[in-house]
């Protein structure tokens, strides 16, 4: 019933020209028709009314055989019994190139798109072409036998450009990850300078304080070796008056002794002088023991003169006092 409406509304003779090619162009769904006389019409597929027309007058008794369509729908290729291919833009209906074969090519029985991306996709045009050119398809299948060759070459060519791409990509990733290495090294590294410059300027103050230190040490050193020279000079002198003092104590104990009518008082006092003496002795070791610790000891043997200068004058005292007790016992005896 539709066809019948489209023979109606067209109004085109099917006996002078039966339709060879019924086929659909792409995205739009517009119904594209090829007549045997060469004609090519496009029919709307809501209404089925003629929307453009083809006329042939640059395909003259090309017979269509084949036709086909860009992926957008723009561009259609056409084929048939010459050796011609012929390029529409569909929208304008105008003739965009004729592409014409080898005149010993009888006709072409398909042409069509390259609809994959390969070298640049839809720009490229399919002809499968028939005709008594044995040389020609021979030469063809010579060079689609180098194409193949130079094919599997350029796979293996693009097999090892992979393999060293993949290598320098690990390469690099290997770089970059030493880099990053590196880089962390280099902080740590400077960090570490700075730690060791604070503490080479903390070392260095604190050399120049210790060298303050010592040359105040070495000053009091001194000082204290002159103390000492003359402390020891005040313990020798103390030695000799020390000996006198025995020597007047051993003359004392000799007339105590020839002292017969006070012998009880006498050898009671002698004892007394003996514990004293013996005290005395006793005083004057641990003063020399103090004045080798103090060779020892600078740093306290200050105090320990001092405290044996104070020793000697008690001592003077006590022996100031034990020359009175004998002088009052010389008395009492001579009483």
């Amino acid at each position: 019933m539709g066809f019948g409406k489209f023979l109606e509304t067209t109004s085109f003779n099917l006996r002078r020209g039966l339709l060879a090619k019924v086929t659909f162009v792409p995205i739009s769904g517009i119904i594209l028709a090829c007549f045997q006389d060469d004609l090519i019409q496009m029919w709307s597929p809501n209404t089925y009314e003629t929307i453009k027309q083809f006329a042939p007058i640059n395909w003259k008794n090309c017979l269509v055989k084949s036709v086909s369509f860009t992926r957008d729908g723009q561009i259609m290729v056409v084929a048939g019994h010459l050796p011609t291919i012929s390029l529409f833009h569909l929208e304008s209906s105008k003739l965009i190139k004729m592409i014409s074969l080898n005149d010993y090519l009888h006709s072409i029985k398909r042409a069509e798109f390259i609809t994959n991306d390969l070298d640049g996709g839809d720009n490229k045009i399919l002809a499968i072409l028939s005709g008594s050119a044995e040389s020609e398809v021979a030469a063809l299948n010579r060079r689609i036998q180098l194409l193949e060759e130079d094919l599997e070459r350029s796979e293996e060519r693009l097999a090892t450009a992979t393999a060293k791409l993949a290598e320098a990509s690990q390469a690099a990733d290997e770089s970059e990850r030493q880099r990053k290495v590196l880089e962390n090294r280099s902080l740590a590294d400077e960090e570490r300078m700075d730690a060791l410059e604070n503490q080479l300027k903390e070392a260095r103050f604190l050399a120049e304080e210790a060298d303050k230190k010592y040359d105040e040490a070495a000053r009091k050193l001194v000082l204290m070796e002159q103390d000492l020279e003359r402390a020891e000079e005040r313990a020798d002198g103390s030695e000799h008056k020390i000996v006198e003092l025995e020597e007047e104590l051993r003359v004392v104990g000799n007339n105590l002794k020839s002292l017969e009518v006070s012998e009880e008082k006498a050898t009671r006092k002698e004892d007394e002088y003996s514990v004293t003496l013996k005290q005395v002795e006793q005083q004057l070791r641990e003063a020399e023991a103090r004045a080798e610790f103090a060779e020892r000891s600078v740093q306290k043997l200050q105090k320990e003169v001092d405290r044996l200068e104070d020793e000697l004058v008690a001592e003077k005292e006590r022996y100031k006092e034990i020359g009175d007790d004998l002088d009052t016992a010389f008395v009492e005896l001579i009483l």
